[in-house]
């Protein structure tokens, strides 16, 4: 990932992301990269798709089940290809907000919730 040219942007205050941290081969990396660009106090919101933290809880939501298929044919593959962490479209909010939090955010939750979507907040 090419880093931001500081001398002509200055630190970022928000930052939004869609659908990236299940399926980064570095999750914790290119967090930790948004969080290096963002001013003290700076805001990431992250959309990332909808799943509860346990495999059985997923397997009543109809949802869920097709993101499991994307994810095994996608998201999985491409992360262990580049040797990554694998956390998969179903990683659920307690592995999502932990991978903000080991890169680098002072604190991450999830702020809002859809049958599809989880937004996830973080705060530099």
């Amino acid at each position: 990932m090419r880093p931001l040219n500081r001398a002509i942007c200055g630190p970022t205050a928000a930052a939004p992301g869609a659908a990236s941290a299940d399926s980064s081969s570095d999750p914790v990396g290119a967090l930790a990269h948004a969080r290096d660009n963002l001013a003290a106090g700076g805001l990431v919101v992250a959309v990332e798709p909808f799943a509860e933290d346990r495999f059985e809880d997923n397997l009543a939501n109809p949802v869920a089940l097709t993101f499991y298929v994307g994810s095994s044919a996608l998201c999985v593959p491409h992360s262990i290809s580049d040797g990554g962490a694998a956390l998969g479209a179903q990683a659920g909010p307690a592995r999502l907000t932990a991978a903000f939090v080991d890169g680098g955010f002072g604190s991450a939750r999830v702020a809002a919730a859809t049958p599809y979507n989880l937004v996830i907040e973080a705060r530099a």
